[in-house]
């Protein structure tokens, strides 16, 4: 007999499953990982530009005397299509939802929630909230 180093056939078509079982695992992993990724970088854009419109509306409250003045400025910003202090704008392929209210009647308290959607879906993307005292920051632009 020959001592012969080599694989036989049956060696071969194993070895091939598991490296093919290996490789198939591997690649479910890299595509939910591609998915997850996506997913993340959505929401992070959204939340962008969640922060910007939040950003603008204090800056916006910066100028203005008071609760109801603000309300008109942002209803000449957004457009006051819904009405109550609801404002809706589409922009960077999302459809932001503005929402400014009282926290009591006559205060200077004012809620301000901004929620981002994802044009044409009703998935909830990023939404912010905080409240805003009016008349104290008015008192500090003034010193």
């Amino acid at each position: 007999m020959k001592n012969e180093s080599g694989l036989t056939l049956i060696e071969v078509v194993v070895s091939i499953a598991i490296l093919s079982i290996i490789i198939t695992t591997f690649f479910a992993f890299f595509a939910q990982a591609a998915k997850t990724n996506k997913n993340a970088d959505s929401i992070v854009t959204a939340t962008y530009v969640a922060e910007r419109y939040m950003e603008e509306i204090y800056h916006l409250s910066v100028s203005c005397t008071g609760y109801t003045e603000c309300e008109n400025k942002l209803a000449d910003e957004y457009g006051n299509e819904e009405g109550g202090g609801k404002y809706t704008e589409v922009a960077d392929g999302y459809e932001v939802k503005i929402e400014l209210k009282p926290l009591l009647e006559n205060s200077s308290l004012g809620n301000v929630m901004v929620k981002v959607y994802q044009s044409g879906s009703s998935k909830l993307e990023a939404q912010m909230e905080t409240t805003i005292n009016w008349k104290e920051q008015q008192g500090e632009n003034d010193q």
